[in-house]
């Protein structure tokens, strides 16, 4: 399974906050490492993943469904999803 999600180069949703290189983030980088998976459909955006850090470790899963009618929309639901990749970011450091 490990090996699967560290595939995964989208590092747009949750991820967003954690400033890491999307083609390499399973090795330590500044102390942190990532194996996660993103997902979409028409309303929704979803990211579940592992981030360990130089404090601790955290297993996540964030879906957010929304009306995807307007950009501004869309957008709020990824700043959303980057501000707890922040507050994940603060715990695990």
């Amino acid at each position: 399974m490990s090996d699967w999600l560290a595939l995964n180069a989208d590092l747009s949703l949750v991820s967003s906050a954690f400033a890491l290189d999307p083609l390499s983030h399973v090795r330590s980088d500044h102390g942190l490492s990532l194996l996660n998976k993103t997902g979409s459909a028409p309303g929704v955006r979803s990211e579940a993943g592992v981030l360990r850090g130089p404090r601790a470790s955290v297993a996540y899963t964030v879906t957010i469904e929304f009306e995807d009618r307007l950009h501004t929309r869309r957008l709020a639901v990824l700043q959303a999803m980057r501000t707890i990749g922040i507050g994940i970011l603060e715990y695990v450091c």
